[in-house]
């Protein structure tokens, strides 16, 4: 069980390691692609439905030291542009918990599309409040799926690392943090 500080830093490190192309649902203010890039990636594309967010995005990766930002305002329809295999890397930090199932569905069929095969996803799924200590295939997630079904359903496109407890102690919160690879076809 871990803070979500150190959690974001582990899950960014495993996801960039390696990675030149590096997508992100949900970016918000780009704050997670600029420290992707501080790992060397090269090439990142932000999503985000908040036109305030993508001007922000924007404003603090204006110099980029070499890396080259690319932000979208729109939601799930944006994925539809996107070339297959186009990315190394994919974060999601929550954004999926703001979505429908079904279009929460279809981002991760859409990143088995757009994602390049041994390329990486970090997904942060929503949790629940609750006891501090908790089983964590048996912690609910998203969806009133636990994290064992979510490791079973992600199973079917991917190669699932264990799932990570986030744990956010001010708010007894538990969340899940799953490490994706999209196997070689």
């Amino acid at each position: 069980m871990g803070d979500p500080a150190s959690e974001l830093s582990y899950g960014l490190n495993w996801v960039c390691g390696g990675a030149m192309r590096v997508l992100h649902f949900g970016c918000g203010d780009g704050e997670l692609l600029r420290r992707s890039a501080t790992s060397g990636t090269q090439i990142h594309v932000g999503i985000d439905a908040s036109p305030k967010l993508i001007a922000q995005a924007r404003k603090i990766t204006k110099n980029p030291d070499g890396a080259r930002y690319y932000f979208r305002y729109g939601g799930v329809a944006e994925f539809q542009a996107l070339l297959p295999n186009s990315f190394d890397a994919a974060i999601i930090w929550g954004a999926i918990d703001e979505l429908s199932p079904e279009d929460g569905k279809f981002i991760l069929s859409e990143l088995f599309r757009v994602v390049a095969a041994k390329g990486k996803i970090m997904l942060k799924l929503g949790g629940h409040e609750g006891q501090e200590e908790i089983q964590l295939n048996e912690m609910p997630l998203l969806w009133g799926m636990t994290a064992g079904e979510w490791t079973t359903y992600l199973e079917e496109k991917f190669i699932v690392k264990p799932c990570r407890d986030i744990y956010i102690r001010e708010q007894r919160r538990h969340e899940g943090l799953f490490l994706l690879q999209k196997p070689e076809i």
